[in-house]
């Protein structure tokens, strides 16, 4: 099978658990637009949309990421909130693929109202191949997912940029509280897509 290659976005498997304003963990296979999620530390906000929600279809190459508490898995082209081993400079959003362990990331302790504790990762292994791909999409632009604090995008490690890049889609979804769910890549993403294979197309003719 080939492998499905993604524009701007990442994924988890639909066995990463998020963590609902209730309570409960849901795993991300089961998670509706509506839903409110543990985005930040002790923040809850409602799933706007997904930028894809594949149950079932080419394959997608998954990181997993062990920390002593947790384990993610994760597309190496989405950002995670990282800091480099022995590196003195503030966290930043990078791609899962420059992950190393010693590095870290950040976890929220459920066991202390969700405060966001830096710890490191033990190990990485993959890449793993599976079927399925999720990517909500939250207007903080950012999630936990088994614990570990993430991005809803990927790619392009300029979180703000990107994030002020998919305000059309968070604008819409927040004011019309759209329930429906593409089954591959959102519209808007696939627009863009298209548009950037036109002009790569361009540039090679003219």
């Amino acid at each position: 099978m080939k492998s499905f290659s993604l524009f701007l976005i990442g994924c988890f498997s639909g066995k990463t658990r998020v963590r609902r304003e209730d309570g409960s963990l849901i795993m991300m296979r089961d998670v509706q637009i509506g839903d409110r999620v543990l985005v930040a530390e002790s923040t809850y906000s409602p799933v706007l949309a997904f930028l894809i929600r594949r149950e079932d279809g080419p394959i997608v190459n998954y990181l997993q990421i062990f920390t002593e508490t947790s384990t993610l898995e994760i597309t190496p082209t989405h950002l995670i909130l990282m800091r480099r081993q022995n590196d003195p400079n503030p966290p930043n959003y990078l791609q899962a693929a420059k992950l190393r362990a010693g590095d870290s990331v950040f976890i929220s302790d459920k066991d202390s109202n969700g405060k966001i504790e830096e710890v490191k990762v033990t190990r990485i292994e993959g890449p793993i191949q599976l079927t399925d791909a999720y990517a909500p999409l939250t207007m903080e632009g950012t999630l936990i997912v088994n614990d570990m604090l993430v991005s809803c995008y990927a790619e392009y490690e300029y979180q703000s940029f990107v994030h002020f890049f998919m305000f059309p889609i968070r604008f819409w979804n927040s004011m019309i509280h759209n329930s429906y769910e593409f089954q591959n890549l959102h519209p808007y993403i696939q627009f863009w897509l298209n548009a950037g294979r036109f002009i790569n197309f361009l540039s090679h003719t003219i």
